[in-house]
């Protein structure tokens, strides 16, 4: 029985921690951003951050050329698997098995417009009220 046990506590310990990993962080739109942690730059494509941890908050913003487009303020959450994982690790699951999901998506709002509209936030090229001379049909 202790062998059963044993090995069941292996399982589960193991599953846990193969899906440990990192969580990517990622805009609603435009993947070229500045992504900044607690005001700490991490990058700007391909942003990960330890999925698995204690129960920490997070302030993540984007940002291009200084200006902050959109923010999360997020933070691990309890799951089944941090009750799992305190089972085989004698409790102390509890205070280091927190997780984020496998994505964050922060999402790029009305900051950017620098005004307080419901209006979703339009790129300033997507704002140009007249064609370009070069759109414009030839005339004969």
């Amino acid at each position: 029985m202790k062998l059963l046990v044993a090995i069941l506590q292996i399982l589960i310990l193991s599953g846990l921690l193969i899906s440990c990993g990192s969580t990517q962080i990622i805009t609603d739109r435009y993947n070229d951003l500045d992504i900044y942690v607690d005001g700490v730059f991490k990058g700007n494509k391909n942003v990960y951050i330890a999925r698995t941890g204690t129960p920490q908050r997070y302030l993540i913003q984007a940002k291009a050329n200084g200006l902050t487009l959109g923010e999360l303020d997020t933070r691990r959450s309890f799951t089944v698997g941090t009750l799992l994982l305190a089972s085989v690790t004698d409790g102390i699951g509890i205070l280091i098995g927190w997780r984020f999901p496998k994505t964050l998506i922060v999402p790029i709002g009305n900051q950017a417009n620098n005004d307080d509209s419901n209006e979703p936030f339009v790129s300033p090229w997507e704002k140009q009220k007249e064609k370009s001379v070069w759109d414009k049909p030839l005339n004969h």
